[in-house]
């Protein structure tokens, strides 16, 4: 009876006595513009798939972990890659991957929508979709063989290889129909079908290796054609003013 009147003395006199701990406030940080929040976003997700720890990501965004501006455009950036019709699979993967690092809110966040990314179904791509995708592909070719690679791997489940072909096919008809071909798609055309190649061994040994030839071989004959008509143009404009 003593000893457990004495263990109650003791506790009450600790309560009584002590001096009351206040939760550490979170710290306020600075909101960074969309920009500065996708470009350290871009660099915690190579980080991640490179091989990064908890505790490397906890070191590399600081404060930023605890930054509710960081959260929020992070839903909006997530919002907008489930509305995009590029399937996003591999953003979607090193989404989820930094989830399962388990960095407090911003993990949550990111395999959230890294989760819906993978797991949302892909149609076929539509008809109208096409030439908006295709255009998409040729601003790829700007940032080198490596985007191009990414891009077509990341479309696969909704437009292969030869469908593009064959779209291609079509497109540059049209194309070629006008007056005066656009020069730009032109110089896009041939930067495409050079960066096509550098993901094809020679010889070709495989069906798929052959495929993407044929889809190379088609973007450089259209783009070849319609370089050709600007130097026509530039020849007869020389003449005339001669």
């Amino acid at each position: 009876m003593w000893k457990r009147f004495w263990q109650w003395l003791k506790n009450f006199l600790h309560r009584l006595f002590s001096t009351p701990t206040t939760p550490k406030p979170t710290p306020e940080v600075s909101p960074m513009s969309d920009a500065g929040y996708e470009q350290l976003l871009m660099q915690v997700l190579e980080g991640v798939a490179s091989g990064w720890t908890r505790d490397r990501l906890l070191a590399e965004i600081g404060d930023r972990q605890c930054d509710r501006f960081f959260h929020s455009w992070l839903h909006r950036f997530g919002k907008r890659l489930l509305a995009s019709p590029v399937p996003n699979r591999e953003l979607g993967r090193r989404l989820v991957c930094l989830s399962e690092l388990h960095g407090g809110r911003l993990s949550e966040i990111a395999g959230e929508y890294g989760r819906q990314l993978c797991d949302r179904p892909l149609p076929p791509l539509s008809p109208d979709e096409y030439e908006p995708m295709f255009d998409r592909l040729l601003q790829a070719t700007t940032q080198g063989a490596p985007e191009v690679s990414a891009f077509l791997a990341d479309l696969s489940p909704r437009v292969s290889i030869p469908q593009w072909t064959n779209w291609l096919r079509g497109y540059g008809e049209t194309l070629l129909a006008e007056k005066e071909p656009d020069q730009t798609t032109g110089k896009a055309l041939l930067r495409l079908s050079e960066q096509l190649r550098v993901q094809i061994p020679e010889p070709c040994t495989t069906p798929e290796e052959w495929l993407l030839w044929e889809f190379s071989q088609v973007a450089e004959d259209i783009g070849r054609e319609v370089r050709s008509r600007e130097i026509v143009w530039e020849i007869w404009e020389y003449t005339e003013n001669s």
